[in-house]
């Protein structure tokens, strides 16, 4: 599935990802029991932003779902370009062990993998640099 983050800096809570049948909030995420699932990977854009006035209390996309037990998410800080999120994406899932036996550290290790093959090849952080990873 591809779709559009939309910040919400007033109201983070409803800020979240933009579907074919309106907005799923971030709010809609939090109340919702995803328990025990291993990671999901967000390539839209501010699905880890909030509010620069409250730095120490992140509400966002990332943030809910981690929130409601996902042990490892993959988020955006910023916006992203639309064929560098493809690739980071790409590279990202031929590096991750999805089996789980790479341990609690395979999310983590493969987007190093992504994002270090993106620097590689354009060293402005803009274009890198907006990939995050949020959980254990």
């Amino acid at each position: 599935m591809s779709c559009h983050g939309r910040p919400d800096r007033a109201v983070p809570s409803a800020a979240g990802l933009t579907l074919h049948d309106g907005i799923l909030t971030v709010a809609e995420v939090a109340e919702r029991d995803d328990g025990g699932r291993d990671f999901v990977f967000l390539s839209a854009c501010h699905t880890h932003s909030g509010r620069a006035i409250a730095t120490d209390e992140m509400i966002s996309l990332a943030a809910a779902l981690s929130y409601t037990g996902w042990r490892d998410t993959v988020a955006t800080l910023w916006s992203v370009y639309a064929e560098r999120a493809a690739v980071t994406s790409e590279r990202f899932y031929r590096a991750v062990d999805c089996d789980g036996s790479g341990g609690s550290g395979a999310v983590a290790r493969a987007l190093h993998v992504a994002v270090h093959a993106l620097r590689a090849e354009d060293e402005r952080p803009h274009r890198w640099g907006a990939f995050v990873h949020i959980g254990g």
